[in-house]
C-alpha cells in the first residue's frame, strides 16, 4: 500500500510540475539551433559548463557559415539574376534575416533576462496554465514545414528551371570562364547552394523571432488579463484592505516592468519584422503583376500564392498579439474606474482609500503597450493601413502595365 501511495504522490507531483507549459523555452531551443543565443534560464545554463561550451561553439560555427553564405549571396545575386524583382526578393530575406540576427546578438542578455522575468512572474501568478502561445507545437511544425517547402522550391528554381539561363548570364560567364569546364558547374552549384542557404536561414530566422515576439506578447497579455480578473473579483466581493491594495500595487509594478523590458529588448526585432513583411508584400505584388517569362511557370505561381498567404497570416498574427497588450491595458483602466465607484460607496477606512488612490494613479500612468522600434504602437489599425496601401500599389501597377 505504501508503494501505491508513493506512486500516486509522485504522479501528482509530476502533474503539478507539468501544468505550466513554457512555450518560450521551446522557441529558445529552436533559436539556438539556428544561431540565436537566447534562453529563458541564463543563470542555469552556465552551471553546466560542458553544455554551455558546446552551445557556444555551435553558435560560433553556424553564424560563421551564415556570414560566409551572406557575403557570397549578396555578391553573386547581383551577377546571376537579372530580374530586379527576384533580386529584391532575395535581398529582402537575406538582409533582414541577418539584421534581425545582429539585433538579437546585440540584445541577447536583455532578451534572455526579459524571458526569464516573464516566465517567473507567470509562474508566481499560478492561474495561467500556458506561458505564451498555447499552440506553439503546431506553429513550430508549420514553421519548419514552410522552411523545407521554400528550400525545395529554391532548389527546383535554381538547379532545374533557371540553371541554363543563370549559367549563361553575361557577367557570371565572364567570372567562371577562367575555370575548367568540369569546375564551372560545381562552382555555380556551390554559389546557388550559398544563396539558397542564406535565403532559407533569413526566412527561418525571421519566422523564429516572429514566434518569440508573438509568444511574449501573448504572455504579457495573459498577465494583464489575469490581473484585471483578480482585481474585478476582489472588488466584487467588497472585501477591501490596505494589504490587498499594496499587493495589487506591487503586482502592477511587476507587470509594467516586464512589459517595458520586453518592449525594450524586442522592439527593434519587431520593427525589422514589419519591414520584411511590407517588403515581401510589395515584391509579391510586383512579381504577380509582372510580364516576365520567368514568373509564368506553375511552380513560381504556386510559390507566389503561398508566399502571399503566408506573409498576410504572419503579419496579421503579430499585429493581433501585439495589439492585445494595449487592449488589455484599456480593460484595466475601465475596471479601475468601475472599482473606484465600488470602494467609495462601500469602504470608510482612510488608509485603504489612500492605498486605492495610489493604485488608481499607477494604473492611469502605466504604459502597457508594445511598439515597433519605439516608433509606433502596435494596433489593429496598422494591419488595415498596410493592406490598404498594398491594394493601392497593386492598382497602380496594374494600370501601369
Amino acid at each position: 500500500m505504501r508503494l501505491k501511495d508513493n506512486s500516486s504522490v509522485s504522479k501528482v507531483m509530476a502533474y503539478q510540475t507539468e501544468v505550466i507549459i513554457n512555450s518560450l523555452s521551446k522557441i529558445c531551443k529552436l533559436a539556438i539551433l539556428i544561431g540565436l543565443p537566447i534562453t529563458t534560464n541564463p543563470s542555469d545554463l552556465k552551471f553546466n559548463k560542458r553544455y554551455y561550451a558546446a552551445i557556444k561553439l555551435w553558435l560560433i560555427f553556424i553564424n560563421t557559415i551564415k556570414t560566409i553564405a551572406l557575403v557570397t549571396s549578396v555578391y553573386f545575386v547581383r551577377l546571376l539574376i537579372e530580374s530586379q524583382s527576384v533580386r529584391l526578393t532575395f535581398y529582402a530575406s537575406i538582409v533582414f534575416g541577418w539584421a534581425i540576427t545582429l539585433a538579437v546578438l546585440c540584445k541577447r542578455k536583455d532578451i534572455s533576462t526579459s524571458l526569464n522575468g516573464i516566465s517567473k512572474l507567470t509562474s508566481k501568478v499560478g492561474k495561467i496554465k500556458h506561458i505564451g502561445n498555447k499552440h506553439i507545437n503546431k506553429a513550430m511544425i508549420f514553421h519548419v514545414i514552410s522552411f523545407f517547402l521554400f528550400a525545395a522550391f529554391l532548389c527546383f528554381f535554381f538547379f532545374y528551371q533557371e540553371w541554363s539561363s543563370f549559367k549563361s548570364a553575361s557577367e557570371a560567364a565572364m567570372l567562371f570562364d577562367v575555370l575548367p569546364d568540369n569546375l564551372q558547374s560545381a562552382c555555380l552549384g556551390l554559389v546557388f547552394s550559398a544563396v539558397i542557404f542564406s535565403f532559407c536561414m533569413g526566412g527561418i530566422t525571421c519566422g523564429t523571432v516572429l514566434l518569440l515576439c508573438d509568444s511574449v506578447y501573448i504572455a504579457l497579455s495573459d498577465l494583464i488579463e489575469c490581473y484585471v480578473d483578480d482585481l474585478r473579483r476582489k472588488f466584487k466581493s467588497k472585501v477591501f484592505s490596505q494589504l490587498s491594495m499594496s499587493e495589487h500595487i506591487g503586482m502592477l509594478k511587476a507587470i509594467t516592468y516586464q512589459v517595458k523590458a520586453a518592449d525594450r529588448s524586442l522592439s527593434d526585432c519587431t520593427l525589422m519584422l514589419y519591414g520584411m513583411f511590407v517588403c515581401g508584400l510589395y515584391v509579391t505584388v510586383s512579381i504577380a503583376l509582372s510580364k516576365d517569362a520567368i514568373f509564368r511557370t506553375k511552380m513560381v505561381t504556386l510559390y507566389i500564392a503561398w508566399n502571399f498567404i503566408l506573409v498576410i497570416l504572419i503579419f496579421r498574427r503579430l499585429t493581433l498579439s501585439g495589439s492585445r497588450v494595449g487592449l488589455e491595458s484599456d480593460k484595466l483602466r475601465n475596471v479601475a474606474t468601475e472599482c473606484s465607484r465600488r470602494i467609495v460607496s462601500h469602504c470608510d477606512d482612510e488608509k485603504t482609500l489612500l492605498a486605492f488612490n495610489v493604485l488608481l494613479g499607477n494604473i492611469r500612468d502605466a504604459k502597457l503597450v508594445v511598439t515597433g522600434g519605439g516608433m509606433f504602437v502596435i494596433e489593429k489599425s496598422l494591419f488595415l493601413t498596410v493592406v490598404g496601401t498594398m491594394v493601392t500599389y497593386g492598382v497602380i501597377l496594374f494600370q501601369g502595365n
